[in-house]
């Protein structure tokens, strides 16, 4: 069940390309299609997710590694970009693809391997991740954006992101321990996503082959490859993490380039496609070194 799961975010993918060959959609519908996912998919993915994620004191590694990761790779980003002297929308897309992890890529993966105590450790990595994507990540999408022209728009910028009041919602729930329907919940996940799924076909209306090879997309993927690898030797060699959280961490920090990504690109007028060509790229190359990497870990 878990592999057709995969194999179907791959088929709406190529799904998304196809529609887009035979200009059934065209850009501007790619657009559209991730507007629903920001208002409606992953404010509803992140309620249900987060407000039930048991937090221990002893797993804090797991999102603090996330948000080590994504802070590292915003700073190499910020100085890579401007070597390559692009075009300010395209910078900020470039940027922006350090802004998330793909973290839903590798959760079948892990629960396949490790059953549900591997997948709701990948869920606590993922909560670094997820607030890294509604925080910082955003907000340094709309100053690089056209959006904002100083910090303090771009904090007015995140007040109105949809995904942060998600999970603040979802973090005061879980904190508090707050009644809430557990079926309520369930309803969210599965209504979130099913939404979600959305973003693959997006992601290929928007794909460009031409660009997914240009060295800005090329430079993205191979950069954050090197920074996921070299923080996941990190969790590995110095941190001394216990087996599944070792695991976890090291497979959460060489995570391919977030969808989300992509989301906030078109939400602050950046370059989508070079950002959708980049998370694409990323993501077919995690399909093959991510289970790889879990069988060598064993």
């Amino acid at each position: 069940m878990q592999t057709l799961r995969l194999a179907a975010i791959v088929v709406l993918f190529f799904v998304g390309l196809a529609l887009r060959h035979w200009k059934v959609l065209d850009v501007g519908h790619g657009r559209r299609l991730l507007t629903i996912v920001i208002w409606i998919g992953l404010p509803a993915v992140i309620l249900a997710g987060v407000s039930r994620l048991p937090l221990h004191s002893q797993l804090l590694w797991l999102p603090a590694a996330a948000v080590l990761t994504i802070l590292i790779g915003c700073t190499l980003a910020l100085v890579v970009g401007r070597r390559l002297n692009l075009e300010p929308s395209a910078y900020g897309a470039f940027v922006c693809c350090f802004t998330a992890l793909n973290i839903s890529l590798i959760y079948p993966f892990v629960f396949a391997a490790h059953g549900a105590e591997g997948f709701a450790q990948v869920a606590l990595f993922d909560l670094g991740n997820a607030t890294m994507l509604c925080t910082f990540g955003y907000l340094l999408a709309a100053r690089l954006g056209r959006t904002a022209n100083s910090w303090w728009q771009a904090l007015q910028r995140l007040g109105s992101f949809p995904p942060l009041w998600a999970l603040t919602l979802a973090l005061i729930i879980n904190l508090f321990a707050l009644p809430v329907s557990a079926v309520a919940l369930d309803t969210l996940q599965l209504l979130g996503g099913w939404v979600v799924l959305l973003v693959p076909v997006a992601l290929g209306v928007l794909f460009d082959g031409r660009r997914a090879l240009s060295t800005p997309a090329l430079t993205a993927v191979g950069l954050h490859l090197v920074i996921g690898l070299t923080m996941a030797v990190v969790c590995a060699v110095l941190l001394g993490l216990p087996g599944l959280t070792r695991t976890v961490a090291i497979i959460g920090c060489s995570a391919p380039i977030g969808f989300t990504v992509v989301v906030l690109a078109q939400r602050e007028s950046l370059d989508v496609e070079l950002a959708a060509s980049a998370a694409s790229l990323s993501v077919l190359m995690g399909l093959f070194y991510i289970p790889l990497t879990l069988v060598w870990l064993g």
